[in-house]
């Protein structure tokens, strides 16, 4: 039943977190309509509203309640990265040190979507 009640709130709190960006979106594209800068800006936004959560101590508490509902999306990335900068800087460590990690974290990411993303491609390519 413990199980049941974490994926609730794993798909409430990833839906309401698609639902403001999906709202920021919309917004971002009312103003900018479809110039090239809508989705940077609106990446950029994502990306600063999650550093901001983590920073008021909001984020984390969404992550404990919403598990990867909170953390598989688009501000949940910067979130982590500057749980990584700021818990270095806790442990004693250097600010840079925190954003190397934070960068290999990032690397890992993008390195493990990309991989997964050439191979769904492939495998598409060559059975469908």
């Amino acid at each position: 039943m413990e199980k049941l009640k974490s994926l609730e709130w794993a798909f409430l709190i990833g839906g309401l977190s698609a639902l403001v960006g999906q709202l920021t979106l919309t917004a971002f594209e009312a103003v900018l309509g479809s110039s090239s800068l809508l989705m940077p800006v609106w990446l950029l936004s994502m990306g600063f509203l999650g550093s901001a959560l983590f920073n008021l101590g909001i984020y984390p508490k969404l992550e404990k309640i919403g598990g990867c509902g909170a953390m598989i999306n688009i501000p949940g990335l910067p979130s982590a990265i500057a749980g990584i900068i700021v818990g270095t800087k806790r442990s004693g460590g250097t600010v840079a040190k925190g954003f190397v990690v934070s960068l290999k974290v990032i690397g890992l990411v993008l390195l493990t979507g990309f991989v997964l993303t050439l191979a769904l491609a492939l495998l598409q390519f060559f059975i469908f």
